[in-house]
């Protein structure tokens, strides 16, 4: 395979890799349209990364990656074998996310783009419609990252293979987000029955939306709080499953290497989509 970069790594990565105990390698293969050496870009250009994870890796791990004015979409695919314990968990998991070229450190909000976890093995975002539990808009030039979250590594390690896809075309018009609406109407002071802490498809929850609403109502609750693991991507989606009558509250889960904890009562709209989310311990 050909290869016309390799990414750095970060401070610590060199620092254990140099002892010998922590190994990253990550390529991306040389672009189509430069390898043929035409201006016009083709409707699809991949980078592929590899590496390996082992018991020292740090928590976080970032790849960069260029997007242009053309890009359009981008898709994000990953690979990789995790240890089956027989207990009900598993070992060797590495979690995926994603961060624009606004940034991916402590205070940079704006750039964080969503968040699936080890629920998934691939998603896309578009200016449009983006995968459960990543935020659609526009695709903003500059350096991006995808971010990988190693959890549980034992010996022999694991190894993981990241292929992104930038497509380029035309792109679509922007989605307006419909949060949910922040009272139901003739509810006043009083007892209400709900529940504090719901996952959706939006994180590792199996139900939409809309179908969670239907058995929140089933259930006889008059409230319940979303709270899908670090995003904030289900917020622009429940105005129509509420309704009139059931009161959405907007949270999230947010879950750290030291513990889990939940935040309710958030505001919606684009100042609070991803304000939390797994950098807060990057």
């Amino acid at each position: 395979m050909s290869v016309d970069h390799q990414t750095g790594l970060d401070r610590r990565s060199l620092l254990l890799a140099g002892a010998g105990v922590a190994t990253f390698a990550t390529a991306a293969p040389r672009s189509q349209h430069a390898a043929a050496g035409t201006k016009r870009p083709p409707r699809k250009v991949r980078h592929t990364f590899r590496g390996h994870f082992d018991q020292f890796a740090p928590d976080w791990h970032y790849l960069p990656f260029e997007v242009t004015e053309t890009v359009t979409e981008i898709q994000v695919s990953y690979d990789y074998e995790s240890t089956n314990t027989g207990a009900g968990f598993s070992l060797n998991v590495i979690d995926i996310g994603l961060f624009d070229g606004s940034g991916h450190g402590l205070g940079r909000t704006a750039g964080f783009r969503g968040w699936s976890g080890g629920a998934r093995k691939s998603f896309r975002v578009n200016r449009r419609y983006a995968t459960p539990g990543y935020l659609a808009g526009p695709l903003t030039p500059g350096t991006w990252h995808v971010i990988l979250g190693p959890v549980g590594i034992v010996p022999p390690g694991v190894d993981w293979k990241v292929t992104i896809t930038l497509v380029h075309g035309k792109p679509a018009k922007r989605r307006r987000p419909k949060p949910p609406p922040r009272r139901v109407k003739g509810a006043g002071a009083g007892w209400y029955r709900g529940d504090l802490h719901l996952h959706t498809v939006h994180s590792d929850g199996k139900r939409s939306p809309k179908l969670m609403a239907q058995h929140v109502r089933e259930a006889g609750l008059d409230f319940m709080v979303s709270t899908d693991h670090n995003t904030t991507s289900s917020h622009s989606r429940w105005r129509k499953p509420a309704g009139k009558d059931l009161l959405v509250i907007l949270g999230e889960e947010i879950t750290t290497r030291g513990g889990h904890w939940i935040a309710a009562g958030l505001p919606a709209g684009p100042g609070s989509t991803g304000a939390i989310g797994p950098r807060t311990v990057s």
